[in-house]
């Protein structure tokens, strides 16, 4: 009696339902791990213009050092 209660082929409705939500489950952190490491690690320019910049704020360059080293070409800038 049961079984016609959901109707007919509700086995393969549930077990494709709960393949679906396992898959998307499975590939929410995935996209959150990538996620995060593009925020974190940008390219070696952004790298390395962060670092430059950081050091003209605390005091560390002139800003003659700080125009020159802007100025001069960086890896992975085109």
């Amino acid at each position: 009696m049961w079984p016609s209660l959901f109707g007919a082929g509700w086995v393969w409705n549930a077990v494709l339902s709960a393949a679906l939500a396992a898959g998307v489950i499975a590939v929410i952190p995935v996209l959150v791990r990538g996620a995060r490491r593009a925020g974190r690690h940008g390219t070696s320019a952004d790298d390395s213009l962060q670092t430059i910049w950081h050091r003209f704020e605390e005091g560390d360059l002139t800003r003659w050092e700080f125009e020159r080293l802007v100025s001069s070409p960086r890896a992975g800038v085109h």
